[in-house]
């Protein structure tokens, strides 16, 4: 889950909250 740590430090609003999270 590479990706979802990259959009989190990206998204200030997207940390966990990513319905492609899980």
């Amino acid at each position: 889950m590479a990706a979802v740590c990259e959009v989190c430090g990206k998204g200030p609003g997207f940390g966990h909250n990513v319905p492609w999270s899980k």
